[in-house]
């Protein structure tokens, strides 16, 4: 089943994160930040290239991907708003970055990020935790690849961006399906035959515009084995 363009905005449980985790970057922020914009399919920044800045997504979507030797994509990240992101902790980008939307973000230079961290232990204790957060969606993302089967991930997918994206039954997917595939790992027919499963089992109900309704949230967690 094709999916195609929709647009992500921050709900107000996003608005109350973002608030939160700019108090955190708090001085940093106010001394040299600005506020950017992508288009969809914009370039953030190239594998390999310093880096000089972290990120907080404001509106829409980012995925984060780089190609293996055999030229297939490995894409191991999306960025949604409310949410931090190119605080690698290397001088050298270790993938790229583009937006999957039309997309605005904050722009924060690192070394203003590294000058206050020395300078205020609150910030330097947030940023642990943030860069704690990624490590933990790391492992999780390896536990899926390596364990779930392709309908465990599809469900465990779904579940993620309901969390993330705090959805109240109805949510807009920013990915199509060739980006869902790379992420989890499987072939485009596989992710839309799971998709159809979960639909016709009357789990979930997804339109043409990426929209997913969730009509039984304890059945996806169901598929979602652990």
């Amino acid at each position: 089943m094709a999916i195609t363009d929709a647009m992500i905005v921050p709900t107000d449980d996003c608005s109350s994160w973002l608030e939160t985790h700019f108090d955190l970057l708090g001085n940093a922020a106010a001394i040299r930040s600005n506020r950017q914009s992508f288009t969809k399919g914009e370039r953030i920044y190239t594998r390999n290239e310093t880096a000089h800045h972290a990120y907080a997504v404001l509106e829409g979507a980012v995925r984060a991907s780089h190609c293996l030797p055999d030229g297939r994509r490995h894409l191991r990240a999306f960025h949604l708003p409310g949410e931090i992101f190119g605080l690698d902790g290397d001088a050298l980008r270790s993938h790229e970055t583009e937006a999957l939307v039309k997309t605005t973000m904050l722009a924060v230079r690192l070394d203003d990020l590294d000058r206050e961290a020395g300078l205020d232990a609150g910030l330097a204790w947030g940023l642990c935790n943030l860069a704690a957060g990624e490590l933990r969606k790391a492992r999780e993302h390896m536990v899926l690849l390596g364990r779930k089967s392709a309908l465990e991930r599809v469900a465990a997918f779904l579940l993620e961006m309901d969390r993330r994206l705090a959805t109240k039954g109805v949510m807009s997917l920013p990915m199509c399906e060739h980006d869902m595939a790379d992420y989890l790992g499987l072939s485009n027919e596989t992710v839309s035959r799971c998709l159809t499963k979960l639909q016709a089992l009357r789990i979930i109900v997804l339109s043409k515009r990426r929209t997913v309704r969730f009509l039984d949230r304890a059945g996806l967690h169901e598929f979602d084995a652990s």
